[in-house]
């Protein structure tokens, strides 16, 4: 008996969502493989699909088509970058989100304020008055410190059709960085945001 690949809906509506696929698919039969058309591959190798699942339950995989590609687009010098697709358009310049334009009904609307940002890493040097480990002083707002993307610090992950993304690397200090991609989804009504921080605190 042949094996069947399922997707599972545990929320109470329907669902449509970019899935990572089982390696195992790419190895099968050409007639079985056809129906892995419109899938993607990540440049980490991994297959990513478009699917349907009704509510509560669960259902054979079958590839959707996107309402539009997700698209990718960099302005003459680099240092811009849009992600947009049916929902919406985010622009990155040096890293930063500057611009995130939602569009629905035929019109646009602008999320961020002129000359601001929307992902902006900032640090703040607290000095406690007791219970270092933990307490927090109010004047340590005083000390807002903006961390700047290095030049080569942003990089193009994915270009779509299914997925665009973003990689942006913020140093801390000369041990430390943050990591930061930065993903948009065909079909998806959000921008999304994973970050990891690498830190390294040398002993005193």
């Amino acid at each position: 008996m042949g094996e069947t690949c399922l997707v599972v809906n545990s929320f109470g509506w329907e669902k449509r969502e970019i899935v990572s696929l089982p390696q195992q698919l790419a190895q099968e039969p050409e007639a079985k493989k056809a129906k892995l058309n419109g899938a993607q591959i990540l440049q980490v190798q991994t297959q990513i699909a478009l699917v349907d699942c009704v509510p509560f339950g669960f259902q054979a995989l079958e590839i959707c088509q996107p309402q539009a590609p997700v698209t990718l687009a960099e302005g003459p010098d680099g240092d811009i970058i849009i992600l947009e697709n049916v929902h919406l358009r985010a622009t990155l310049k040096t890293g930063v989100l500057t611009s995130l334009v939602l569009k629905h009904s035929g019109t646009e609307r602008e999320s961020i304020a002129p000359k601001s940002s929307g992902s902006k890493f900032v640090m703040f040097d607290d000095v406690p008055l007791f219970w270092d480990a933990w307490d927090v002083m109010e004047y340590h707002l005083e000390t807002r410190e903006p961390l700047s993307v290095p030049g080569g610090g942003v990089s193009v992950l994915e270009r779509g059709p299914l997925r665009a993304s973003v990689q942006v690397k913020v140093p801390i200090s000369s041990h430390s960085h943050i990591l930061q991609q930065i993903i948009l989804d065909a079909d998806c009504p959000y921008l999304r945001f994973e970050t990891t921080l690498s830190l390294s605190i040398p002993t005193i």
